[in-house]
């Protein structure tokens, strides 16, 4: 599908599909919202984090790595998925990467995540994976607002300008 037409259909809701419904909606908040909004937004968030950080015992906090390690995982499966020619057994794989976690987490944390046992833990485990979710969603906050600020700045440079770029950087 051609990228105008995907934004275009995303705006009169006449999308063809969930991910084609995400990929507008991502295309139109980052195109269209100002530069100063997107930085003030970005920075709201991040407070919240630190504000979560400060709040969140250690014991919520010492799950955190098993969800770098699944996503570290899911990573080398999406890797494999484009080797492979875009084959969706590995896409489905780097899905399966995430519940995986709770099989492997002992590995990683040591016996802290089935002692007294794992359904006590369950609720701090979920609370993590919630954080974790959305450090990820800062990191690619981040991502998409450095890209905005050189698309920006390099407008000139480019047949596509600003916005053609930028949604190539949001695919």
């Amino acid at each position: 599908a051609d990228i105008p037409d995907v934004v275009a259909r995303g705006k009169k809701g006449t999308v063809r599909s969930l991910y084609e419904c995400g990929l507008s909606n991502e295309m139109s908040f980052w195109t269209e919202s100002q530069l100063f909004m997107l930085l003030l937004s970005i920075l709201v968030k991040a407070a919240t984090f630190f504000f979560l950080l400060v709040a969140l015992p250690a014991e919520i906090l010492d799950f955190l790595p098993i969800f770098l390690v699944a996503l570290s995982f899911s990573w080398v499966v999406v890797l494999g998925y484009f080797i492979a020619g875009q084959n969706n057994v590995f896409l489905v794989l780097s899905f399966l990467a995430w519940p995986a976690t709770a099989l492997l987490a002992h590995y990683v944390i040591g016996d802290r995540f089935g002692h007294p046992d794992i359904w006590t833990r369950m609720p701090e485990y979920i609370i993590s994976m919630a954080l974790f979710l959305f450090v990820l969603g800062i990191a690619k906050d981040l991502v998409l607002i450095t890209c905005r600020g050189i698309n920006s700045l390099l407008s000139c440079l480019s047949r596509k300008g600003d916005t053609g770029r930028m949604h190539e950087c949001i695919r």
